[in-house]
């Protein structure tokens, strides 16, 4: 019988207009939800890869007075879930230019400091901890250029690493001084000899692929302003420190002991999400979910009420000739599950076709950070299926609450 149903459901699809624009009603309704749920989904997803890969995320500062930074290392990195401890002065990245051809690229870097604690393995050459000044590490995917960032990458100039590695070039930065008998600061041109003996995997720890480790004493050498920082040595009266923490959840609990032992802790890690704007953002994706699953009830709701109505003549010639209330209730269940079966393909379809589209021109810079938005099916499928059984359940009661009166009473109603 189940089978009869579906045939007849076809036909009167195909023969059907109403049916063939409900079809596309609810496919263009699926389609939303689909891009909404989407949404939510990835953005969440990309909230908990980024502050659990990028360690800006679970990093704070701590300043003390009267203490040296040897002191406060060792006290330091005593505490339990304390992965690193160093000076702030280490986390200045130094934005300079070089003389490396590769691509027609710039061969602008962002120069950083990093110990075998924070950085990522070498996948080839040196690793961090045998570093020498006038080397670095490099991303493996290396790109050395001012527009480094995913959105700008053409992944055609790309740097090989049998091209970057080992490669030898001039860095050309500034130094601001004091200027001698002066309160005035000058600025010098500098260059320094680099070789880069390693490559990393840049997307380990959310780095641009223009990123490259450097020793501490090569940052300080090329600080930004090394005139004015006070930790250069060991004997200083005021130290500022970034403590990493080993894990984000353990981040409040690690701040409050440090503060507890008499340092002034930030109140924030060093990278953080807008709580307010994140929450808006939500708030938004969310009530449009809401409306969107409001209008797909209405729809429906008013479509069972208007096929109720001119249909019960019928259900009553059917009562009549012997078919249960049951046998109408799933002939009635059998056609708008087809109904919204050939909607979701449809939906699903067109949706993966635009989000391939999507990802492809304008999602591309989020592969360069390690994440990939991602379009599942299985979700979307799983997500369809709950609705489905909603609105499965919605009929029931209305088609049956029609259908359950006297068969004289339905042949009598328009």
């Amino acid at each position: 019988m189940i089978n009869d149903y579906i045939v007849r459901t076809l036909k009167n699809i195909i023969r059907n207009k109403k049916n063939i624009l409900l079809i596309l009603i609810f496919s263009l309704l699926l389609i939303l939800l689909f891009l909404d749920l989407t949404f939510i989904k990835n953005a969440y997803s990309y909230i908990d890869y980024s502050t659990n890969t990028n360690i800006a995320f679970r990093t704070f500062t701590a300043s003390k007075d009267n203490t040296t930074i040897a002191e406060v290392t060792k006290k330091i990195k005593e505490l339990d879930n304390v992965a690193e401890v160093y000076d702030s002065f280490y986390r200045t990245s130094i934005q300079v230019e070089s003389d490396l051809k590769f691509n027609e690229l710039n061969g602008n870097l962002q120069l950083i400091y990093g110990t075998e604690n924070i950085t990522p393995p070498s996948i080839k050459g040196k690793s961090i901890k045998d570093l020498k000044s006038g080397e670095m590490i490099c991303p493996i995917d290396f790109y050395p250029n001012s527009l480094s960032d995913g959105f700008n990458i053409d992944d055609s100039k790309i740097v090989a690493p049998e091209e970057s590695l080992n490669n030898e070039f001039n860095v050309y930065y500034s130094i601001f001084k004091y200027e001698e008998g002066s309160l005035d600061i000058i600025e010098e041109s500098a260059t320094k000899r680099f070789k880069i003996v390693g490559l990393y995997d840049s997307k380990l720890v959310m780095n641009e692929n223009n990123t490259c480790y450097i020793t501490a004493q090569d940052i300080k050498e090329m600080g930004v302003n090394q005139s004015l920082n006070n930790s250069d040595t060991d004997d200083s009266n005021y130290v500022s420190i970034d403590i990493v923490v080993d894990k984000v959840k353990n981040l409040n609990k690690v701040r409050n002991k440090v503060a507890s032992l008499g340092y002034y802790v930030s109140k924030e890690a060093n990278a953080y999400f807008d709580t307010k704007e994140i929450n808006s953002i939500f708030l938004l994706a969310y009530s449009f979910f809401l409306i969107i699953i409001g209008v797909i009830f209405f729809m429906y709701v008013s479509y069972l009420h208007k096929k109720a109505k001119s249909e019960s003549n019928l259900w009553g010639i059917l009562r009549a000739c012997g078919y249960t209330m049951n046998d109408i209730l799933k002939k009635e269940i059998v056609e708008i599950v087809i109904i919204l079966f050939v909607s979701f393909i449809i939906s699903s379809i067109i949706f993966s076709t635009i989000f391939s589209l999507v990802i492809k021109d304008y999602f591309k810079y989020t592969t360069y950070s390690g994440f990939y938005v991602k379009n599942s099916i299985l979700f979307l499928f799983l997500s369809f299926i709950i609705l489905l059984f909603i609105l499965i359940f919605i009929e029931k009661f209305i088609v049956r609450k029609t259908i359950d009166k006297p068969i004289s009473n339905l042949l009598m109603e328009d």
